[in-house]
Order: C-alpha cells, then structure tokens, then sequence
C-alpha cells in the first residue's frame, strides 16, 4: 500500500545524515531511495550522505527499511546526525550545510559515540508485563546504560 509522496522538486537531493570520522574504506551502499545512487558529499568537515533525486519518493515500508539501512551504514562513523525519513533539500547541499555548520558541529559532537535503537517486542499471548520483563533482562544482557520502556 503506497502512502502520500513526501515532498518534491526536480533536482532535490534527499538526505539520510550528516557525519563525521568515517572510517577509511567506508563506502555507502550502491543504492539508496527509488534506486537511486547512495553519494557522499565532503562540506568542509563533514559529510552529508545523500542521493539525487529524480522522481517523487513515496512514504512506503520499502523506502522506509532503505533509508533505515543507509542511516545504519553510515553509523560506523565516528558520530552521525540523521535525518529523519523523507527529508529532502530542494536547495543547493553545500551553502545549506554550510549556513548551519556550527549547529551541525554540535550536535555531531553531542551524538559522538551515542546510537540509538528501538526495539520492538512483539507476542500475540504474552501480557504486556511478560514483554516488558523481557525488555529488561535483554537491557541488562546487553549492558545498555539508558533505555526507555513504552507500552504500544
């Protein structure tokens, strides 16, 4: 089932992150939105992943799970500011990151080291106290210092 196309214009580049300290090698996965190359774009310090657009992008669980995959890719960066789904820049990249690096630098430097997961727990004949019983001990498992539990 489609949903409603996000935002569009010829020529928009749709953005997945922005990141800094990739790790040498590091290459984007070959494609990325409606098929569309993944590309890297260096902007003084940083670099904004990125591809071009050349058709509307619909808000389908497809492009939904890619845009995930590229965001997660970039995660070997050293910190990375993402972009939520469907954010797309009808404007030139690099003057647009530029006007907001020191912004852009601070929350990179506030997210270094940090990622963020959700998980979801999902049983058709557990209690919602059995699942959550179950999210603990797989924090605890995991040593993973902050979390939040919320009931769907």
């Amino acid at each position: 089932m489609e949903r409603s196309a996000v935002s569009f214009n010829p020529g928009s580049d749709y953005l997945y992150a922005i990141v800094h300290g990739l790790p040498r090698g590091w290459r984007p996965p070959a494609e990325g939105i409606g098929g569309a190359p993944v590309r890297t774009v260096p902007v003084r310090d940083v670099v904004v992943v990125a591809s071009h657009l050349a058709t509307p992008v619909s808000r389908t669980p497809l492009n939904q799970a890619v845009h995930a995959d590229v965001v997660e890719v970039a995660a070997r960066a050293q910190s990375v500011l993402p972009f939520a789904f469907g954010t797309v820049l009808p404007q030139a990249l690099e003057p647009w990151v530029c006007a907001r690096l020191p912004l852009v630098r601070a929350s990179l430097r506030r997210l270094r080291g940090a990622v963020e997961m959700q998980v979801r727990l999902v049983s058709l004949d557990a209690c919602p106290r059995d699942l959550e019983a179950l999210a603990r001990r797989l924090v605890d498992a995991a040593g993973v210092p902050t979390w939040a539990y919320r009931e769907a």
